[in-house]
This record gives structure tokens, C-alpha cells and sequence, in this order.
């Protein structure tokens, strides 16, 4: 491969050591149909085409303003206080594992595992004999489907 290359596109400059390529801007008789971008309504000319909805803003007026206003404000309060009562409770449960670890002589992680996590089984999915038995039998009851 040579260093310069010229093509009937453009000018493609490809220098090996740092992959650099440059292309000049062509005249519209220059390019080609092919270089042009295709579309559907140039692909099918004598169909019609569907205009696309354009979802038009409403104006609002200055009671709305301050009507969604107050209804952010009482929205935003109304968070807040959920949120202090989420951590209210968390710093509770928090007292109540160290509490219980202390008293059996448990690590606060295990007490905190044993409260919080969902399951210390395995899942019902999971594979397993049973399952493979079941949908073995399955299979050869339904003739293989």
C-alpha cells in the first residue's frame, strides 16, 4: 500500500504511522446516488407520506405557576419527612442488631445477615435433581416438545 492514495470520491491521505485520513469537500456533481442518503420517501416517491405529530407546549398561566409550585414545595416536604422516618428506623434496626449480637455473642454481620438478607437457601430455579427429574418425565409425557 502507498503512503498517498487518490480517489475519484475525495482525497484520502493514509500515513501508515499514525492512520491519519483526510477528505476534501466535493460539489453536489460530484457525488454520487449512492453516496446520498437514502430515505423512505425517496425509495417510494408516489406513496404519501404521514406527517410526523409534534406535541405542541401548552402556555401556562401564572396560577398554574403558582399552583405546581406548591405542589413541588408539598411534594418535597412530604419526602423529607418519609425519608427522616426511613432513617429513624434504620438507626434502630442498627442499635437493635448490635444489641442482639452483643447479648449471644454473634458478629454484628451475622446478626445483620440473618435479619436483612432474603434467603440463605438456595434458589427454587436453581438445577437440581428434582427439577431434572420433573422436566425429564415432562419431556417424555410430551412426546419431546
Amino acid at each position: 500500500m502507498r503512503h498517498q492514495q487518490l480517489s475519484t470520491r475525495g482525497l484520502d491521505l493514509v500515513n501508515k504511522n499514525i492512520g491519519l485520513h483526510l477528505f476534501c469537500i466535493m460539489s453536489d456533481n460530484e457525488i454520487l446516488p449512492e453516496d446520498r442518503p437514502s430515505t423512505w420517501s425517496s425509495r417510494n416517491p408516489e406513496k404519501s407520506v404521514i406527517q410526523p405529530r409534534v406535541q405542541l407546549k401548552k402556555a401556562i398561566t401564572a396560577a398554574q405557576k403558582i399552583s405546581n409550585a406548591e405542589k413541588r414545595a408539598m411534594k418535597h416536604d412530604s419526602t423529607v419527612a418519609f425519608q427522616q422516618v426511613i432513617n429513624g428506623f434504620n438507626a434502630g434496626r442498627d442499635v437493635f442488631i448490635e444489641n442482639a449480637a452483643k447479648e449471644n455473642n454473634k458478629k454484628t454481620s451475622y446478626v445483620r445477615n440473618l435479619l436483612l438478607s432474603k434467603s440463605q437457601v438456595a434458589k427454587p430455579r436453581k438445577v437440581n435433581l428434582y427439577n431434572a427429574l420433573i422436566h425429564h418425565v415432562a419431556k417424555e409425557l410430551n412426546g419431546g416438545q
